[in-house]
């Protein structure tokens, strides 16, 4: 089935359920960087001591998720780099992968999972190193100056003789276009910047144990138009399992991600109709004008609202009495974190 256009039905309204529906923390290991999210100095350059934005090592299965804005003056691209630290020769794998560059912060976001969503969910090999050898699995293309570069990319690095899954570095930083030749010989070190504020910041970097949220959902007819929050202020959020802390290798401080950025949210929805009603409607809403990235049975939508109160309507099925099943994929574009609402009425 094809979404529906990105129409605006207004504001609708309906029965919060967070209270009864638990997350499952999934999926492999975040690695994240979006500190310092503006990109000023911090550049690798191979004529002196470089910085990188973000680096820690990952058991296993992870995502690498980064989100920048340039303000270095220049242009820039942004590099994830594995490195075998494995002590044997390592294989490199990827699945999901998708970047984007835009002026308008939150288009940036939205498009990078779009692209994100267009590629393979399996694991595809891509190249085996010798230990201590490095490999850049992800780059951007050039950035301008006041463009922001996101990428996000699922990985998972194996030992080439038994295929059991290996510990690897990961590395994410950023380099002016015009020193690409020489860029891999540049010694990094972090950069100066730490998180500001309080840890539950937007911008943060860090480690965090799992990349994704999963939950089974059972709504009916009968009880109207309900909605699930998702992507609340980590102080406020009244959904089970949603956040989760992490660390920031750089410096070990304990850091969280406020509307779980890098995070995706796949909530597998039961729909009885048992009033009946015949007709049902899948909605999105939130108190920003954000840009919305959602995925309805393997179609996906990429949709802007126009206000504050506008409801963008995503699905519409005609029940007819039944009970049908739909998986509804889901996560925050970037650039605003406020939280958004997933109706279904």
């Amino acid at each position: 089935m094809a979404l529906n256009s990105c129409n605006s039905v207004g504001q609708i309204s309906g029965t919060k359920i967070n209270s009864s529906v638990t997350l499952t923390k999934t999926g492999g290991t975040l690695i994240y960087s979006n500190n310092p999210e503006t990109i000023t100095n911090d550049l690798a350059d191979p004529t002196k001591d470089g910085v990188y934005l973000y680096r820690d090592n990952t058991p296993g299965r992870s995502r690498a998720f980064f989100y920048h804005l340039n303000k270095s003056g220049s242009n820039i691209k942004i590099r994830v780099e594995l490195k075998n630290t494995s002590g044997a020769n390592m294989n490199i794998w990827q699945a999901r992968h998708g970047t984007a560059i835009s002026s308008y912060y939150q288009m940036a976001g939205a498009t990078a999972w779009q692209n994100y969503l267009g590629t393979s969910a399996s694991d595809n090999y891509v190249t085996t190193i010798a230990n201590g050898a490095t490999y850049v699995i992800q780059e951007t293309a050039s950035i301008p100056d006041g463009s922001v570069g996101v990428g996000i990319i699922d990985f998972v690095c194996t030992n080439s003789s038994t295929g059991a899954a290996v510990g690897c570095q990961v590395t994410i930083y950023a380099y002016q276009s015009s020193v690409k030749s020489t860029l891999t010989a540049a010694t990094l070190k972090t950069s100066g910047s730490t998180p500001y504020g309080p840890s539950y910041t937007g911008q943060v970097r860090g480690t965090f144990s799992h990349c994704s949220r999963t939950a089974s959902i059972v709504w009916r007819s009968s009880n109207g138009s309900q909605y699930l929050r998702v992507g609340q202020n980590f102080l406020t959020s009244d959904l089970t399992n949603e956040y989760e802390s992490g660390v920031d290798a750089t410096n070990s401080k304990t850091v969280t991600i406020n509307g779980n950025y890098g995070v995706d949210y796949t909530l597998t929805y039961t729909l009885i109709d048992d009033k009946p009603q015949n007709t049902v409607y899948g909605y999105i809403q939130d108190g920003f004008p954000n840009v919305y990235i959602l995925q309805d049975n393997g179609s996906t939508g990429l949709c802007a609202s126009s206000s504050t109160t506008d409801a963008w309507n995503y699905d519409t099925t005609i029940l007819n009495g039944s009970t049908q099943t739909k998986t509804i994929w889901y996560t925050l574009a970037g650039g605003d974190a406020s939280p958004v609402d997933l109706y279904w009425a």
